[in-house]
């Protein structure tokens, strides 16, 4: 199952590189944000959990501002060793500087910063591929995986009144028609392309 995903990461890597060189993000990254900002799903949720893009994922940069701009609670990730992930608030970009791997993350927070992960409304999730039914294809190093599962667990122990919508965002290039999943994978909610919102039988 892991070399099947390292061969698919590869892969799908390999054709997002071609969709950069091509001069595409652009205009995909407008159209998705687009997509987000003018969606009942967004434009109800009073806090957001939202990754900081790097560069050839889908542009997370203008949602970011929105949230913060209009009042909603905007938490970012934090990673730290052993794949565990945070859930920090910000109340500014300018909190944000470069962290592990090099992306952009709280600078100085303190621990009362920070939510449990099934906290926030809605999530905001990157990937490499993602099939139209939610099945995710992440980088490989599980952080995504670790705080959805506790997320979804929270849900599970307080009778599951609700859990954090999912929205994950990948260009309509590399979306996938099947995706190998182990038992532990979240299927997320919704696909946000350039084409439009998908909802996955999970909604």
């Amino acid at each position: 199952m892991q070399t099947d995903k390292a061969r698919l990461r590869a892969m799908f890597r390999g054709k997002r590189q071609a969709f950069m060189d091509a001069g595409c993000c652009g205009p995909a990254d407008a159209a998705i944000t687009g997509h987000i900002l003018s969606s009942a799903i967004y434009r109800s949720a009073g806090s957001v959990f939202c990754y900081v893009s790097m560069p050839g994922e889908p542009d997370t940069y203008r949602v970011l501002e929105d949230a913060l701009r209009t009042g909603k609670e905007v938490y970012v990730p934090k990673c730290l060793p052993g794949g565990r992930m945070l859930a920090v608030r910000i109340r500014s970009l300018a909190e944000l500087a470069p962290g592990m791997l090099s992306i952009p993350e709280p600078v100085g927070f303190r621990d009362a910063n920070c939510a449990a992960a099934g906290q926030p409304d809605l999530i905001l999730v990157p990937c490499v591929s993602v099939t139209r039914e939610g099945i995710r294809l992440g980088h490989g190093g599980g952080c995504y995986d670790r705080f959805l599962a506790e997320a979804s667990g929270q849900a599970a122990k307080n009778d599951g009144p609700r859990r954090p919508v999912t929205l994950c965002l990948c260009y309509e290039t590399l979306l996938a028609e099947d995706l190998p999943a182990d038992a532990h994978d979240i299927p997320m909610d919704c696909i946000v392309t350039e084409s439009g919102i998908i909802r996955s039988g999970y909604c």
